[in-house]
């Protein structure tokens, strides 16, 4: 890839005898120059080497997504990963039904008003800090791992990832401006499910990670319907 980028590094060839590391002269034509231009290279390669886990947009660079974690992937059962979301989306779709019951178990011992509450997003948001902690140890719910690209492919998914992240993007900045939007667009738009694309994809093109955008994301909903009950800050 580099040695079109750059056609003036040479590469030291495997009939070379010289010591690299040490810079020896020899007879053949890669001395203490050519030493210095493989060790360039060599950093050029790791400057241009991107992690990208969604989408790579050089493909010919090598993905660093799973570099170094040991037991990648690593569930303790199987369908583990989709479980979980379930579990999660039902605690946000269902907010008021579930917390209204975790509220009524909970006060049965006791406990005050703001505790209670407190409590109630603790237990609901066991699987979301179950998520966190598998993706960080074991990058379990990595695009790849939740095999995503079963379904659609990675270079689709980017492409709309980006149309929808830039719409985010001059959306906010319309508001801000003053400039306004449309009644049906800022319908559609606050739609949960419509909300929900547009927080990942906008929050994916300002940090290309998607695992922790879509926790990020699932964070977000999870403190509204859940710790907030709904309730909505009116002075926002």
């Amino acid at each position: 890839m580099l040695d079109r980028k750059y056609p003036n590094i040479k590469t030291p060839t495997s009939s070379c005898e010289c010591d690299r590391e040490c810079g020896r002269e020899c007879n053949c034509s890669y001395s203490k120059n050519s030493l210095e231009n493989y060790r360039l290279k060599d950093s050029l390669e790791n400057d241009y080497s991107r992690d990208d886990s969604l989408g790579n947009d050089c493909p010919e660079d090598d993905r660093l997504e799973s570099n170094n974690i040991k037991n990648e992937g690593y569930v303790p059962f199987k369908y583990f990963q989709y479980i979980i979301f379930v579990l999660i989306f039902c605690t946000i779709i269902y907010s008021k039904q579930i917390n209204g019951a975790t509220d009524n178990i909970i006060s049965q011992f006791g406990f005050d008003k703001n505790t209670v509450g407190i409590l109630r997003w603790i237990i609901l948001s066991i699987p979301l800090m179950l998520m966190a902690y598998y993706d960080y140890k074991y990058n379990s719910f990595s695009f790849d791992n939740i095999k995503i690209f079963d379904f659609v492919s990675q270079e689709h998914l980017l492409y709309i990832v980006k149309i929808l992240g830039a719409y985010s993007l001059i959306y906010v900045l319309s508001l801000d401006l003053g400039i306004g939007v449309g009644s049906e667009q800022f319908n559609i738009t606050k739609h949960p499910i419509v909300s929900f694309l547009l927080f990942f994809c906008m929050a994916y093109v300002i940090t290309r990670g998607s695992s922790e955008v879509l926790i990020g994301t699932l964070l977000y909903f999870n403190l509204r319907y859940t710790l907030s009950s709904s309730i909505l800050n009116r002075k926002c």
